[in-house]
């Protein structure tokens, strides 16, 4: 409560007049500018996941690969950082906070970033996985909604080992017709496995108009060219620790070139 001293009733009633309505500005949320729903400006990165150019169906799509190996999807998550447009002489523009958290199964895939500058881009980077820094921070520091929140994305595992960048899970079989799926488990994680990416693609935003730039992840990319990769002989799963484990997320991380693709921004 206020409390006037040495004041009489009218000049007191006068001041809180005037006081009160400062007070009330300085309790009102502020009004950010950078309005994640608003997309009528800046741009939209839109994620989606293809297996082989086919859009993957989880839970129930059925996909073969080369090796006649067999995959069925149940998840595929990740978290990024460092997201930003390229600028055509090479300096970047983060977007937000840098911080995305992609999880196709639960279709958390769209992000707008209304205030990002007109200007000439050639293309979006990012890194899959998390600056040691922050792979060791305390997820509890940030936001309930916010990417690096472990209980917003499940995706983090203790002090020690910190974040898992991506998550894919699913079962497989050796064939079509075997009649058992059997466990697949990858997990990406660690401070030896965070891997940076530029996408190329030339582009132009406008000040105060809107494109909406499409990035593919390409699954089977991840256990083909230059390694091919056989669940039965090399394994399914791998938590990125331990001796077999590493070996098999090396393989998998170094084939990743061409998992990501920026194919359009219009």
């Amino acid at each position: 409560m206020l409390k006037f001293k040495n004041m009489n009733t009218t000049k007191g009633l006068v001041l809180l007049a005037v006081m009160l309505p400062v007070m009330a500005m300085s309790c009102k949320k502020p009004v950010t500018p950078d309005d994640p729903k608003d997309t009528s400006k800046g741009i939209t990165l839109q994620f989606e996941s293809k297996f082989d150019g086919t859009p993957i169906e989880y839970t129930t799509g059925v996909y073969t690969r080369s090796n006649n190996e067999v995959m069925l999807f149940t998840n595929w998550a990740m978290i990024l950082s460092h997201v930003s447009l390229v600028k055509t002489d090479n300096t970047k523009v983060q977007l937000g906070d840098g911080y995305l958290f992609i999880d196709f199964a639960g279709k958390k895939t769209k992000y707008n970033f209304p205030t990002s500058p007109a200007g000439d881009y050639k293309g979006i980077s990012f890194k899959l996985g998390l600056d040691s820094l922050i792979n060791h921070g305390d997820p509890a520091a940030w936001p309930g909604d916010h990417p690096l929140n472990g209980n917003y994305t499940g995706l983090h595992w203790g002090w020690s080992t910190g974040y898992i960048f991506q998550a894919i899970d699913g079962r497989y079989k050796k064939q079509a017709s075997d009649a058992d799926w059997l466990g697949l488990s990858l997990h990406t994680a660690t401070d030896i496995f965070p891997k940076d990416f530029m996408l190329p693609l030339n582009f132009s935003l406008s000040e105060n108009g809107h494109k909406t730039a499409t990035i593919e992840g390409w699954a089977d990319e991840y256990f083909k060219n230059p390694t091919l990769i056989s669940f039965v002989t090399d394994g399914s799963f791998s938590h990125s620790v331990g001796a077999s484990e590493i070996s098999l997320m090396q393989a998998i991380m170094g084939n990743s070139d061409d998992v990501f693709k920026l194919t359009q921004v219009k």
